[in-house]
C-alpha cells in the first residue's frame, strides 16, 4: 500500500535539541513523526491519523501557545478543515482542534506568521476549489478564530503562497499562485489584514504555477519572487521594485517534462548569493540554480532523489552541523524521505532514504513475535519474517513499541496471556533484539491489550494493560532504565470487561487520558 508522502516539516518536537521530521501522507491520511539522533539517523515514534482519505496536503510547525513546545497545523484537504495539534514537548501531541474551512473548499497550503502584528501567531490557508484565502487570528493560547475570508475569483485555484513586505509600508503582503488561470497575485495588506489592492501578473501560456518563494536575488534590500510552473516546465523570477510592483519576469527552463512542483531559496553554496532549488516531480531529482547575486542564475544542477521517487516537497536544514545546508525531500513515488547532504559548497551527495515503518505482529498459536523489516526499496515490500520466541505456552496477544531505556532504539512490549505477564524485547537498533524480559502483571488475571503513554509527564515511556476478566486497566510507570514501578490498577466498574483502551488529551490539560471500550455494563 502506497502512503504518498506530501508535506514535510522540520523542528525539535521532543525538546532534546535535535531536529526531528514530520511528514504528511495521503494514504491512509495522517502524519508520521520521526525523532532525530546524534548519528544523523531518524526513528519513527508515532503516527497520527487525520482520517481515512483526508489528504493532509500541507503542514507547519510553530509554538502557538507560548509553552516552548512545537505544535502542528494541518491543511486537511478532503475533509475541508484545518487541524491544530498541541505539542507536549516529548514527541507526542494532544487532542486536535478542528476548524472548518468551508464546504468544498479543499484547503491545500498553510503558513504561519504574525499577520496583524499583535505578537501572536496567525495561520493562513489557501482553498484550491472555492478560490479563497482564509486568515485565522491566533489568541496565543492555541485557539484561533477565522477573522478574514478573501475571495480571489472563480476557477483561480489558489495554491502556494508566501508573505513579505513588498512595498515597504511595514505591513505584510501576500503573493499567491493561481493555478487555474496562470497568474500570480500580490495582495496588499492595510489596516489589520483588510486587503484593499490586488495586482496580478500573467506568467506564460499554460504554466500551472504550484508554488512561490521569496528572496532578495540582486541584493537591493527588496523582496523578489520565484515561481515553480509545472505546466510550462519553467521557474520564473520577478525582481521587486520596492513599491509592490515587479520587473518583467525572467524565465529559466528546467527541461521538458520535468514539472517543477515546489520551489524555495537559500544560499546552498555559501557564497553570499541566494540560490533557487526546486523538486522536479517527473524527473526524480532536485534542481539547483546557483545565483550570481545580480538577479540572474546559472543553469540547473540536478541531484537524484531515487528512481521513481517523484519528489513533491522539501526543506533545507543543516543536519550534520557542518555549516552546509542539506535537503530533505518527501517522495510521493517511493513512499519515503530522502536526505541529500551538502558537500563542497555547490553539490550534494549521499542520498539517504527513510521509510515509514517496520511491522511487528504476534503469533498466538506458535508463541512467537514476528518482525517484518522494510526492505528499503520504497515499494512497500518487506524482508522475510524474523521470529522471536515469547516462551512455551505464553500465548502472545497484543504488541506495542517504544523506547523504554532512552538509548534511541525501539523496544517491543507484548502481552502474554498464557503466563499472565508482559514481555519486553529490548532493541539494538539494527533490527535485532535481546532475549525477552518478562514482567509479572497480575497473579489472578491475565493482561490482554497493551498501549504506551507518558502518564506522569516525566518523559519516560509507561505501559497500560487492559485486564478484561478483572474489569480494570493497569499502569506500569517506566523509569527509563528497563525497570518499572509496581502495577497500579484502576477499575472500569464491576463486570464491564474492557476490551480495548485508547489514549489522548481529551480535556486539553496537557495530561494523558484514557478511554476504554467495554464489552458489558
Amino acid at each position: 500500500m502506497s502512503s504518498y508522502p506530501q508535506a514535510i516539516a522540520i523542528g525539535d518536537i521532543n525538546n532534546d535539541n535535535l531536529l526531528d521530521i514530520v511528514i504528511s501522507v495521503i494514504n491512509p491520511g495522517g502524519l508520521f513523526f520521526f525523532v532525530g539522533h546524534n548519528n544523523r539517523s531518524f526513528r519513527m515514534i508515532e503516527f497520527y491519523s487525520t482520517g481515512l482519505h483526508s489528504t493532509p496536503y500541507s503542514i507547519a510547525l510553530a509554538d502557538f501557545n507560548h509553552d516552548n513546545r512545537l505544535d502542528v497545523v494541518i491543511a486537511n484537504a478532503y475533509f475541508n478543515e484545518m487541524r491544530v495539534l498541541m505539542g507536549h514537548g516529548n514527541g507526542t501531541f494532544g487532542k486536535e482542534r478542528i476548524y472548518p474551512t468551508g464546504s468544498e473548499s479543499l484547503p491545500y497550503f498553510v503558513i504561519v506568521t504574525d499577520f496583524n502584528q499583535d505578537d501572536q501567531l496567525d495561520i493562513i490557508i489557501s482553498c484550491f476549489r472555492n478560490g479563497q484565502l482564509l486568515i485565522f487570528f491566533g489568541y496565543g493560547n492555541g485557539d484561533f478564530k477565522l477573522e478574514r475570508t478573501y475571495y480571489i475569483g472563480t476557477d483561480t485555484n489558489p495554491y502556494g503562497f508566501a508573505v513579505a513586505d513588498f512595498n515597504n509600508d511595514k505591513q505584510l503582503e501576500i503573493v499567491v499562485t493561481l493555478w487555474g488561470n496562470g497568474y500570480v497575485a500580490i495582495l496588499s495588506e492595510y489596516y489589520a489584514v483588510n486587503f484593499e489592492k490586488r495586482i496580478t501578473y500573467q506568467i506564460d501560456y499554460a504554466p500551472q504555477p504550484y508554488s512561490v518563494a521569496i528572496g532578495d536575488f540582486n541584493k537591493d534590500n527588496q523582496s523578489d519572487i520565484v515561481l515553480a510552473n509545472s505546466g510550462s516546465d519553467t521557474i520564473n523570477v520577478r525582481i521587486g521594485l520596492g513599491n509592490g510592483t515587479f520587473e518583467k519576469q525572467i524565465m529559466y527552463s528546467v527541461s521538458t517534462g520535468l514539472h517543477p512542483r515546489y520551489v524555495n531559496t537559500a544560499d546552498v553554496d555559501n557564497d553570499g548569493n541566494l540560490d533557487i532549488v526546486t523538486v522536479d516531480s517527473m524527473s526524480d531529482c532536485v534542481s539547483v540554480n546557483l545565483g550570481y547575486g545580480n538577479g540572474n542564475f546559472k543553469p540547473p544542477q540536478r541531484y537524484s532523489t531515487g528512481s521513481g521517487s517523484r519528489p513533491c516537497s522539501f526543506v533545507f536544514v543543516d543536519l550534520n552541523n557542518d555549516t552546509r545546508l542539506d535537503i530533505i525531500t518527501a517522495n510521493e513515488g517511493t513512499d519515503n524521505v530522502a536526505v541529500l547532504f551538502g558537500y563542497n559548497y555547490a553539490t550534494f551527495y549521499n542520498q539517504r532514504a527513510y521509510r515509514a515503518v517496520d511491522v511487528a505482529v504476534v503469533f498466538y498459536t506458535t508463541n512467537n513475535l514476528g518482525i517484518f523489516l522494510g526492505d528499503g526499496y520504497g515499494n512497500g515490500s518487506f524482508a522475510d519474517v524474523m521470529t522471536l520466541s515469547t516462551g512455551t505456552n505464553s500465548k502472545p496477544w497484543s504488541v506495542a513499541v517504544a523506547d523504554f531505556t532512552n538509548d534511541g532504539q525501539m523496544d517491543i512490549v507484548v502481552t502474554t496471556i498464557g503466563t499472565r505477564s508482559i514481555g519486553i524485547f529490548y532493541g539494538y537498533g539494527n533490527g535485532s533484539f535481546a532475549k525477552m524480559v518478562s514482567y509479572r502483571t497480575d497473579d489472578n488475571y491475565f493482561s490482554e491489550v497493551v498501549r504506551i503513554g507518558d502518564f506522569n509527564n516525566d518523559n519516560q515511556a509507561d505501559i497500560v494493560v487492559v485486564n478484561s476478566k478483572a474489569s480494570n486497566i493497569g499502569i506500569l510507570l517506566g523509569y527509563g532504565n528497563d525497570s518499572f514501578a509496581k502495577q497500579v490498577n484502576y477499575s472500569t466498574d464491576y463486570n464491564t470487561h474492557p476490551m480495548w483502551v485508547a489514549l489522548g488529551d481529551f480535556n486539553n490539560d496537557n495530561k494523558l487520558d484514557m478511554v476504554t471500550a467495554n464489552r458489558d455494563g
